[in-house]
């Protein structure tokens, strides 16, 4: 069924199962017979959440040491994208 049309674009849109049916959290306008793809997201519990978070906070930091130079706006040779 994906071959049969071509996506153009994407949107993300909050939704949750009411128990028999997918319901969007807002309304946006869709077409019928739109095609949709479903991501599930499992729950965290709240340990498992802080778990994670200790062990990113954790590695990002293991990615500096102490004698890494510091960067003034002056160093930025691209401008940022808009």
């Amino acid at each position: 069924m994906w071959s049969r049309r071509r996506t153009t674009s994407t949107v993300a849109l909050p939704a949750y199962l009411d128990g028999q049916q997918i319901a969007l959290d807002a309304f946006y306008p869709l077409e019928p017979n739109a095609l949709l793809a479903v991501t599930v997201l499992s729950a965290q519990d709240d340990e498992e959440h802080a778990e994670w978070l200790r062990f990113s906070i954790r590695n990002f930091a293991a990615g500096y040491g102490d004698d890494e130079p510091e960067y003034s706006l002056d160093d930025i040779t691209v401008a940022p994208l808009a």
